[in-house]
């Protein structure tokens, strides 16, 4: 990434947590599989001004489906998660997040847009990170593919 390489990266600078912008919502139709569960994924960067030393091969992601329906992904080195929409028609979820420092100013945005089957999903995130994490500011964008496990 990816938001996860990102956030991981970010979370050693900053102490980062996490906080999604718009809501999260709505549970998986019967068009959907079951998406919950933890997932290893593959980053291949698109485009982007960061510096390629933030970028990660490989990551993981955790999908938690909560009692209300609504699911939170899951990012390593970010506290909290990203509640995120799934369109049951498509099986795809977006999500906006923001990452924040300790002091709660934000560090980082990140958009992620996935598209889920009963294998696992493909999908971008673009994430722009915010000085202080870096001295000028930068964004990049990743193309992911998640494998179940």
């Amino acid at each position: 990434m990816r938001m996860r390489a990102i956030f991981t990266c970010l979370a050693v600078v900053a102490g980062c947590s996490s906080e999604t912008v718009g809501s999260g919502s709505s549970s998986g139709g019967a068009a959907c599989p079951d998406i919950s569960g933890n997932y290893s994924v593959q980053v291949e960067r698109v485009s982007g001004s960061c510096d390629v030393s933030i970028d990660r091969p490989t990551s993981t992601l955790g999908v938690t489906k909560n009692a209300d329906g609504t699911f939170t992904l899951i990012f390593p080195g970010l506290e909290g998660g990203c509640p995120a929409t799934l369109d049951a028609a498509t099986c795809r979820i977006t999500v906006a997040c923001a990452a924040r420092g300790a002091d709660g100013s934000t560090v980082a945005t990140s958009n992620l847009d996935y598209v889920f089957s009963s294998k696992g999903y493909t999908g971008s995130s673009a994430t722009g990170i915010l000085p202080p994490a870096v001295p000028s500011g930068c964004d990049v964008t990743y193309r992911e593919t998640g494998t179940k496990l």
